[in-house]
């Protein structure tokens, strides 16, 4: 006898036969109750879902089935009480399985007996768990409810805290069906359980897999099933499998001599599945409407049509929870809030699914099946995964859409040198043609604001066709696309290259294009730089997001060539440097969501924290505050003449105005910072009052000091200033001298300097 984690005889009897009052029809994801669907199709579905032709002689060959799930994975994945209860009563214990009742024709003790002894054949043919997969484990279960949400999971499953919105693969009872190392082992390779593809491949870590797992099973008490394996029941229970024809759908072998019964197109279609009574045959336990498409289904003489076979493979498959083709399917609105971009300049093209209208004609076979079998990554911007298929699954679904889509064929071009012409083609693509870099990356490099679909990607993907009408047509192909419209009505805008002829502009595209990852790089690989500067007697401003800042930032540049950043979020100086202001490319060309950048490589950049604090001595250690606290409230700013803002801001009861305006003088650069202080009460004292520049500063003299070389600060009046050293740093720290006597106020002014002496 074997020892390890089983089951006696009757251990979970009362489980194992639970009440059958709640009995659920099966739920197919791909027949969404909110979509209008065709009986005979959803009939199809049926059958081929709940794997009628393993049974029934599939004469015509039209209805086929996938395999079911791998026997000796499941005894290892599934925990032995879950195991037992299922077998029992399907439909009761996991409501809207496809998996039927086969033990309808047993009486109550009958029934127990049988259960027992296929539990004991299951678990007997348990794989050990890899070495390295064990059921505890330090993963963060947040960390996989995020990925739950990101990665694609909801478009077929519930969520653990939504209602259940029938859906067919909810996860309700997930606790008591896998172990910790159970559940990651399937996670992470699920089309070797179930080889037929209905729970695909999401390229998951491993790391990913135990978070998923975390997430799916942070409610679950460890309750340890101390079983023994009944050898003499595992042989009873392997008889058992074979009498009740469970081979026909799980499969060891594909030379098993398994008996049919009747033909599909001999079937009585009132009597056996298809009744509503119980007998020596799987109940599945349909409903009416279920029983009535598959009737309609089965009673159809005529073949169906190529639309038709795809429509039924993408509900089989559930590729209408992401996917549209044909006015049907695509994400529903309850699901569209988790489907997340990395790059939200590209729109919904960045985060929701493409339609698969024509994809038959738009992707290169070979792309397909690297796609679907492959998982090859066309849109990395995109956070929902494409996931892996069984490749014997949804071959046929891939067949018929190449065999069904087509275009009007685009004729042949020809060019006298093709090196020319790809040149040509290279040029079209850069900056001083078309700009294709401004919104496609090239060679995994993203350029331009955005980062569509790679240039190098485009032959290998793409079909010379569809290349040449979508470039002709954007809009016709998809309505929302961000793509322009180059040559409307055929007119090229470029009526210097090649005879401004439009077509030939295209094939030189295509041409340069099909070099794939050896193509030269267009001009504007290496982009020149914008320029908004303060040329006149004014200020210019930029209020962006700035490298290390934040989407609150302000940027100003005063005449003389001395900038700075002004954090509004954090309530601080962020940055200042001399010479040229900034760089706006990155929010011109990205509709306001980019970076704007300083034109300088080295400017001087301050700790994120606020910059004034209160403190009982100025040589205490820094308060630690990542962002604006609740003592720092940003309240705007004023203009003057000039266009130089005032910054207004408080710090607990005090108001402070904070003034830049620029110093030049020959070759001296610099910025003169003039704060006051107005305090509404005395809450102030006795603490001291201290505003910190962090990095590596140098005194020079009592009221002088420099840091790297670079940026000297001189104090002119209101304040004391000294170096504190920490285990990183020296920070130059400034005691601000305030009348606190009834109502505190004072001023504190300080030069910046870019030369090497005030």
């Amino acid at each position: 006898m074997m020892r390890g984690v089983v089951l006696r005889l009757g251990l979970l009897l009362a489980i194992g036969l639970a009440s059958s009052s709640g009995l659920t029809s099966p739920v197919i994801a791909g027949l969404r109750a909110e979509q209008s669907i065709s009986t005979r199709i959803a009939g199809e579905v049926l059958i081929r879902e709940l794997g009628c032709a393993h049974c029934h002689a599939d004469e015509s060959q039209a209805h086929p089935a996938g395999p079911g799930p791998d026997f000796s994975l499941l005894g290892r994945q599934l925990r032995p009480s879950y195991l037992r209860s299922f077998l029992s009563r399907p439909h009761s214990v996991k409501p809207g399985t496809s998996m039927p009742d086969v033990l309808g024709q047993y009486g109550d003790s009958e029934r127990a007996e049988a259960v027992d002894a296929l539990t004991h054949f299951l678990l007997s043919k348990r794989m050990p768990p890899p070495e390295s997969l064990n059921d505890s484990s330090g993963a963060s279960a947040d960390a996989g409810k995020n990925l739950f949400r990101t990665i694609g999971c909801v478009a077929c499953h519930e969520a653990k805290d939504q209602t259940n919105l029938g859906l067919k693969a909810s996860l309700k009872g997930v606790e008591e069906k896998y172990t910790r190392a159970g559940l990651v082992s399937f996670l992470l390779d699920p089309l070797a359980t179930r080889p037929s593809g209905r729970m695909p491949d999401m390229h998951l870590e491993y790391s990913e897999a135990e978070a998923l797992a975390a997430y799916l099973l942070e409610t679950r008490l460890v309750t340890p099933e101390v079983v023994e394996i009944d050898l003499e029941f595992a042989a009873r229970g392997q008889g058992l499998a074979k009498a009740l024809h469970c081979y026909n759908c799980h499969r060891e072998t594909h030379d098993e001599d398994l008996t049919l019964a009747a033909s599909l197109e001999s079937l009585r279609l009132e009597e056996g599945c298809l009744s509503s009574s119980k007998g020596a045959w799987p109940n599945y336990s349909l409903s009416d409407s279920q029983r009535h498409s598959i009737r309609v289904a089965l009673r159809s003489k005529t073949t169906l049509s190529p639309r038709d076979q795809i429509e039924v493979g993408m509900r089989q498959f559930n590729c209408v929870a992401c996917h549209e083709r044909d006015g049907y399917g695509g994400v529903p609105e309850d699901r569209d809030v988790f489907f997340e971009t990395r790059d939200v300049n590209l729109g919904q093209q960045g985060r929701l699914p493409p339609s698969l209208d024509g994809v038959g004609a738009k992707l290169k076979p070979t792309w397909i099946r690297k796609i679907l079998f492959q998982g090859a990554p066309a849109r990395p911007y995109m956070k929902t995964r494409m996931p892996r298929f069984a490749t014997q699954e949804v071959e046929g679904l891939m067949d018929a859409m190449i065999q069904t889509d087509e275009l009007p064929p685009v004729p042949e071009i020809s060019f006298k040198e093709l090196n020319k012409a790809r040149g040509v083609g290279r040029n079209l693509a850069g900056a001083d043609g078309l700009a294709c870099l401004t919104c496609h990356t090239f060679k995994g490099t993203q350029v331009g604001a955005m980062g569509a679909v790679d240039l190098s990607l485009m032959a290998q993907r793409l079909t010379r066709d569809w290349f040449h009408h979508y470039l002709a047509s954007p809009h016709s192909f998809s309505p929302q696309t961000l793509m322009p419209s180059f040559w409307p009505g055929g007119e090229s805008p470029l009526p210097e290259i090649l005879e401004g002829d439009s077509a030939k502009q295209m094939e030189a595209l295509w041409l340069y294009t099909s070099e794939g990852y050896g193509l030269g790089a267009p001009k504007g690989l290496r982009r020149e730089p914008m320029r908004l500067l303060a040329d006149g007697d004014e200020a210019v401003m930029l209020r962006r997001s700035y490298p290390g800042i934040g989407k609150r930032g302000i940027g100003v540049g005063y005449p003389g060539g001395v900038n700075l950043v002004f954090d509004a979020q954090a309530v601080r100086l962020a940055m200042i440097w001399s010479g040229e202001f900034i760089d706006p490319s990155g929010v011109w060309m990205s509709q306001g969501h980019g970076t704007a950048r300083p034109l300088s490589r080295n400017p001087i950049r301050f700790g994120k924290g606020a910059e004034i604090a209160k403190m009982k001595k100025v040589t205490d250690p820094w308060p630690v505050v990542e962002s604006r606290s609740v003592d720092h409230r940003f309240k705007g700013y004023q203009l003057d003449a000039k266009r130089q803002p005032t910054f207004e801001y408080e710090y607990g009861d005090l108001e402070i105005r904070d003034f830049f305006e620029p110093i030049v003088d020959g070759t001296t650069r610099g910025l003169r910072r003039t704060l006051r202080f107005n305090g509404r009460g005395t809450s102030l004292d006795p603490s001291t009052l201290v505003a910190r520049m962090d990095g590596d500063w140098m005194q020079i003299t009592a009221r002088h000091f420099e840091i790297e070389g670079v940026l000297h600060v001189h104090l002119r009046s209101g304040g004391e200033g000294m170096i504190i050293s920490t285990a990183t740093e020296r920070e130059l720290r400034i005691a601000i001298g305030l009348d606190s006597s009834g109502k505190a106020s004072g001023e504190m002014i300080l030069d910046y300097f870019f030369t090497t002496k005030p």
